[in-house]
């Protein structure tokens, strides 16, 4: 077969390959139950402390890759900045604990929206595990905060993954050692996720990007 044609065919079969890996769908939402209004929930400064909050989702029976979570804001107070979330695979002694990896996204989200905040190299979730979204401002000035919107309802969306739960309730911790819990609401989030790729779909993408680097190479020292 012609080099050029060899080279055609594996790009359009590598191609085709990475379109067939499965796509960001999500997990678990309760962003379309009632938002309790006029009570949110404050990261950054609520008076005299600074307060950082966590909230949980707990996965279904399959191992999945997280990919974001979508987090429900209302209007800043004041000009807040330095807002970060972080994924943790665990609570001990009323501390996050079992660090996953650090989401990125806008640091300050100054208007009401819906926020996406995701991981650079997506981690696996381990299946029936609770884990822990952790926000935090710790950087914004006084009498700065922003507001994530809250449910009263223990209910999640439906049309998402069955198995998969939010949990009720948050913890906070205005600047101490330890973590305090309430159950009084729960801020609105959704989390999405995509499908481990199966050994034999790995295998063959490193198998065609081997082929078309060899042809490359040939090329080249045709060339030359």
């Amino acid at each position: 077969m012609d080099e050029q044609w060899r080279t055609i065919l594996g790009t359009v079969a590598l191609f085709a390959a990475i379109q067939s890996l499965p796509a960001q769908t999500t997990a678990v939402s309760n962003l379309g139950q009632p938002t309790a209004s006029n009570n949110y929930l404050s990261i950054g400064y609520l008076g005299s402390s600074n307060y950082s909050r966590a909230f949980s989702f707990t996965t279904g029976a399959s191992t999945v890759a997280f990919s974001s979570v979508t987090i429900a804001m209302q209007t800043a107070v004041g000009s807040a900045s330095g807002l970060s979330f972080s994924l943790y695979s665990g609570m001990i002694g009323n501390v996050p604990s079992g660090f996953v990896a650090s989401l990125t996204g806008n640091p300050a989200p100054l208007t009401v929206g819906n926020y996406i905040y995701s991981a650079a190299t997506p981690p696996t979730l381990q299946p029936g595990l609770t884990y822990w979204l952790v926000g935090s401002a710790s950087s914004t000035t006084a009498d700065t905060s922003f507001q994530l919107n809250t449910t009263y309802s223990i209910s999640v969306d439906s049309g998402n993954l069955t198995d998969w739960q939010i949990g009720s309730g948050f913890y906070f911790n205005n600047g101490g050692s330890t973590w305090t819990i309430s159950s009084a609401y729960t801020p609105q989030f959704s989390v999405q996720y995509s499908a481990v790729p199966e050994p034999s779909t790995c295998a063959a993408l490193a198998g065609l990007g081997a082929l078309g680097f060899t042809a490359y190479r040939r090329r080249r020292w045709t060339a030359g």
